[in-house]
């Protein structure tokens, strides 16, 4: 990736020393639920006994870092080892046989630094409900719900949240029906006027009459309750079920555990946690896990939330959010479900921790991606997407990744489309030149730079609901092809706050109009050749301009690097190229610098663009320029 020959740095190192805007840690309204059956820990279980996978499942918890939790089927030591290991949460919880000591608990966490506790309790899922212990109907068991009433620390004039949280009978079809009507009452009693969170194993399905009982309307009466699951993924799927029996695959089954909300919530994401190691859950139940927005939020945090590129405001005449605007345009499409999946990976011979994930950019395009982290840290942290070249993968960032993590980053990397786990050999390109021919002769399809792009928006979207980033501090760096990704990227969205286009910003239009376009042509020449044939023309540069107009439309127009680098301004861009680079005409990348320059001194942020031309330097990236962007990437998102 990197060229190991020496270079002079001929960017004013005067750049490097000037001071840095300092980085607010933004707290957010949105409240993260998890809802979670942790198998109570006598059970004979073997390999997967308690002992053998709290550790794991502690780590599962403190991934997803909730605000709320819910647990089932835990006893009391297993409440009070949770307690001990989620530092900063307060619990309620007793044992369902006695009120007291004994049997499995209903136990709830919360963070005390957030939420103060009003009042709470609890009731038994019987026709005496205030009776510990008490059990009715065709009960197998006895059952029980626990509840707390808080105050958001966040929002202390808003409405307390009541937090519920319970677990049906796993053989009494009565009971359970039973037990939903309970529960329904008992969250208007309880809860009044105020916001409610329900979380639970309620050991029935969607199409189960306590499911109905629950949700569905009553007479003239709407539930109080919906089910955020359902709110964001309106579409039933043949994977959601929620019981693993510890086996990572068991995803065929009835989704068993919910997150219920009131009507004052939005559902930004509602998911099953499929975390798992060499085939084995935590837990014999997958979590639940959902981020909840309350519906009061300023109406700044919910433009955001409904429009995450939301463009920021610009003085009046300028017209620079037209080109963005219209690029969206063009890329845009359905805002799928994330559907994210992580996995923790050994790593022996490093101390950080690596993870594997994936989620879906499209209803048929799942991304898969690699992410480094420090295992020491804690609290939210600034990010780096490093995208790779054509023919390249997220494997051959891995260094990279290591590095960055190495310098207090979470690092993280995708594989484009048509690259690596997304195509059968899982390396080169021919199938992304295939897939640009393709375009040519449908019309379907973006697959040069635009898709990648969309794929990049949509990792945003995952990173903005994981725990540990600080959504404030996102930065991108791409070679080559991921170069003129990671420009295209950040001129769009403003998620991204640090941008590092390495050997990639060039003007297209420069390189037809001089002749300048073979070697970049070059890394799709099949394509243009075989396109050439079809239409029975020349491959020149009249050619190629067609060929752009139909694979990539306002590449070198509307879309080319001299009206995409404005965009970025005002945030920090460090723009490296070579000067022998045939791929990025020299000419062509100081066109695009210039315009660069011009809009960020209107910005009045002179300091927050460079410009570094390697010497003697052709398609590369040297030693010298590599720190030049490390040093960047840490000066602007303070690691």
């Amino acid at each position: 990736m990197f060229a190991t020959r020496f270079s002079l740095v001929v960017l004013l190192t005067a750049l490097w020393f000037l001071p840095a805007p300092g980085q607010a840690d933004k707290q957010t309204l949105d409240v993260r639920v998890m809802s979670y059956n942790i198998r109570y820990g006598t059970a004979q279980d073997g390999a997967n006994h308690w002992d053998e996978r709290k550790e794991f499942l502690v780590e599962t918890i403190q991934s997803f870092d909730p605000d709320l939790l819910g647990t089932q089927e835990t006893l009391g030591f297993q409440r009070d080892f949770l307690a001990g290991k989620l530092a900063g949460y307060e619990v309620l919880g007793v044992g369902r046989d006695d009120g007291g000591a004994t049997g499995e608990m209903t136990a709830l966490y919360f963070k005390r630094e957030r939420f103060e506790k009003l009042d709470g309790g609890h009731f038994w899922l019987s026709e005496t409900p205030d009776k510990p212990g008490s059990k009715s109907w065709d009960t197998a068991l006895t059952r029980m719900a626990t509840w707390a009433k808080l105050r958001d620390r966040r929002q202390p004039k808003a409405k307390p949240i009541v937090f519920f949280n319970t677990h049906f009978d796993h053989r009494g079809q009565q009971a359970r029906l039973e037990s939903a009507r309970l529960l329904r009452r008992r969250v208007t009693e309880l809860a009044g006027q105020c916001r409610v969170i329900v979380t639970g194993d309620f050991n029935a399905g969607e199409d189960s009459p306590p499911y109905h009982a629950l949700f569905g309307a009553e007479g003239n009466h709407a539930s109080p309750l919906r089910d955020a699951y359902r709110l964001l993924h309106p579409a039933r799927a043949a994977d959601e079920g929620t019981f693993s029996n510890f086996k990572a695959g068991a995803v065929n089954g009835p989704r068993i555990d919910w997150i219920g909300l009131s009507a004052e919530w939005q559902a930004l994401e509602a998911a099953i946690d499929r975390t798992e190691r060499g085939g084995r859950t935590p837990s014999d139940h997958f979590a639940v896990t959902a981020i909840l927005l309350p519906d009061n939020a300023p109406a700044s945090r919910k433009a955001a939330t409904k429009d995450k590129t939301a463009p920021v405001h610009r003085a009046e005449g300028d017209q620079s959010g037209d080109a963005r605007q219209a690029l969206r345009k063009l890329l845009d499409r359905p805002r799928v479900p994330l559907r994210a999946h992580a996995t923790m990976l050994e790593d022996p011979e490093t101390k950080l921790a690596r993870w594997s994930f994936s989620f879906d950019s499209e209803a048929d395009e799942r991304v898969p991606g690699l992410l480094v982290k420090q295992t020491n840290v804690i609290g939210r942290r600034p990010v780096v997407i490093a995208l790779h070249g054509t023919g390249g993968n997220k494997e051959g960032q891995l260094s990279l990744l290591n590095e960055l993590a190495g310098r207090g980053f979470i690092a993280v990397a995708i594989d484009g489309r048509y690259h690596g786990a997304r195509i059968p050999s899982g390396k080169g390109s021919k199938e992304y030149v295939n897939a640009m021919l393709q375009t040519w002769r449908t019309g379907i399809g973006k697959p040069f730079l635009y898709d990648t792009v969309w794929d990049v928006m949509r990792l945003l979207d995952y990173l903005m609901t994981r725990p540990d980033v600080d959504p404030a501090r996102i930065g991108v760096i791409g070679f080559s092809k991921g170069g003129m990704e990671s420009y295209l990227a950040a001129a769009i969205d403003e998620r991204i706050t640090v941008a590092v286009p390495c050997i990639g910003v060039q003007s297209f239009r420069y390189g037809l109009d001089h002749e300048a376009w073979q070697s970049r042509a070059g890394t799709f020449q099949a394509a243009l050749d075989s396109a050439a044939k079809d239409a029975g023309a020349p491959v020149d540069a009249a050619f190629l301009r067609k060929f752009y107009d139909r694979v990539a439309p306002g590449i070198y127009s509307d879309f080319d690097g001299p009206q995409m680098l404005p965009l970025i301004a005002p945030r920090p861009l460090l723009v490296i190229n070579g000067d022998s680079d045939a791929r990025t005409p020299l000419a062509g990348v100081e066109e695009c610098a210039m315009r660069a320059r011009t809009a960020y001194e209107k910005a009045n942020a002179t300091e927050k663009f460079a410009l570094h031309i390697q010497p003697h330097t052709g398609h590369a990236v040297t030693p010298q320029a590599k720190q030049l962007a490390m040093e960047w990437l840490a000066r602007w998102l303070k690691p």
